[in-house]
């Protein structure tokens, strides 16, 4: 669900920030970021373009929600966000980097196996436990990432005094 939210919330700025109407044209993107970060969304710089790779990536992480082809989608989801990212770094934040990383470790998970089309259509029954490097992976991905979030905080006095709060909210 993470994923259809992520697309939704860029959709309403598409054309700023992924066309070479907007602030970063492909001109201006192949000057400042390293060659080596392929996207798809940078082959063209029209709006039609943009549109087909939102509409395939929403397809995918819709497939991905669903369970169907559970893989398969995870995968296209992954390559295409990537892509996503790579097209406009300069929009990006901490949470884009931690998505793209579960959805790489979650590529190599067996998330169909249950509570899926895929658990539906599939002859075996599924299996009680899922074990594996990746999950593990995954899991310690999302603890170290709360682990170093709360010990920034606690190194700064302003959450240990309880001021922090007060700039958040203004």
């Amino acid at each position: 669900r993470r994923r259809d939210a992520d697309l939704l919330g860029r959709v309403r700025d598409l054309r700023a920030f992924y066309t070479d109407a907007g602030v970063l044209p492909r001109a201006v993107l192949a000057s400042l970021y390293s060659p080596w970060r392929p996207s798809l969304h940078a082959l063209s710089g029209d709006l039609w373009w943009q549109v087909v790779l939102f509409v395939a990536a929403g397809a995918a992480a819709l497939a991905l929600a669903a369970g169907y082809r559970t893989r398969t989608a995870t995968v296209v989801s992954w390559l295409l966000l990537v892509s996503l990212h790579n097209r406009n770094p300069v929009v990006l934040n901490g949470g884009d980097v931690l998505l793209r990383m579960l959805l790489l470790w979650a590529a190599f998970v067996p998330l169909g196996e249950r509570l899926s089309v895929d658990a539906r259509r599939r002859a075996r029954p599924a299996r009680d436990r899922v074990r594996s490097l990746a999950t593990a992976g995954l899991l310690l991905q999302v603890v170290t990432m709360y682990s170093v979030n709360a010990a920034l905080k606690l190194s700064g006095d302003l959450w240990l005094e309880g001021s922090a709060i007060r700039y958040v909210y203004s």
